[in-house]
């Protein structure tokens, strides 16, 4: 995995070393890594979003009542 911190750093370094082209190059590059993996971030929300929905809809709402009263009925005879 891409430190992107120390890509800053580095880029900061280059800009005061007097490397002014390098040290933009660097801190574009970080800039565009952050983008991508605030993308990746979002798709992986999306998709886990769309997985649940999936979930959701396949199953009848009978299933839904009837664990929904499984659970809560085998949560209170174990608290007995």
């Amino acid at each position: 995995m891409i430190d992107i911190d120390y890509l800053d750093r580095l880029a900061a370094d280059q800009i005061a070393a007097g490397l002014e082209a390098t040290g933009a190059d660097i801190k574009s590059a970080a800039n565009e890594i952050r983008e991508l993996r605030h993308t990746v971030e979002n798709l992986q929300a999306i998709s886990e979003g769309q997985r649940i929905c999936e979930q959701v809809t396949a199953t009848s709402p009978e299933r839904i009542l009837l664990d929904s009263f499984d659970a809560y009925f085998s949560g209170r005879i174990r608290e007995k």
